[in-house]
């Protein structure tokens, strides 16, 4: 992968993002161009294969803390927006996918950033690891009732996978588009 190009291309076009600290496959492809996006997919592929997060043990997601996770979720509830971090985050299950394709997009994360705050943006902030309450607070204010409930099994998993899911996509909609964000 080439790491200037993915780096230049990520500075270029942070600040454009609207829906932080949630970001779509299309807009991780145009954040970092198509080598990054390819080898996140080709990840993300053995993942769903070899259910390597549906059967987690160490609970990558319990372990920061996240607002959107409960233990009786199959998948992350957001998983199709979920932040940048969580799709560059990789345990040593993921070796199987190539221990230099995974150090390569570390990499390219973590220089992206850097040299993004180093240029004086104020959006590396979003990028930061759960919990995600201190960029988005009305939005875990609304989303982690659900989370406790389904944890507490007071509804159903689906129910609250589906019902965050809703909240995620009004706060995209509306919340981020009416209100200032942090920059």
């Amino acid at each position: 992968m080439d790491r200037d190009s993915a780096i230049a291309n990520f500075i270029g076009r942070v600040d454009y993002l609207t829906l932080l600290p949630f970001i779509s496959d299309l807009e991780i492809r145009e954040l970092y161009g198509e080598e990054v996006a390819a080898a996140l997919g080709e990840i993300e592929h053995i993942n769903q294969k070899k259910k390597i997060c549906q059967q987690c043990d160490s609970n990558c997601c319990q372990h920061h803390r996240c607002e959107f996770y409960a233990l009786k979720f199959n998948q992350c509830p957001i998983h199709s927006l979920r932040p940048a971090i969580c799709r560059f985050h990789f345990c040593e299950k993921f070796q199987i996918a190539g221990k230099s394709t995974i150090k390569e997009l570390a990499e390219i994360f973590l220089y992206s950033l850097s040299v993004a705050a180093a240029n004086g943006s104020h959006r590396v902030i979003f990028f930061n690891p759960p919990p995600f309450a201190k960029v988005s607070p009305k939005l875990i204010e609304v989303v982690f009732p659900f989370v406790e409930r389904v944890q507490s099994g007071k509804i159903q998993p689906r129910y609250g996978q589906r019902r965050i899911r809703q909240e995620v996509m009004k706060y995209a909609t509306t919340e981020v588009l009416f209100s200032p964000q942090i920059y």
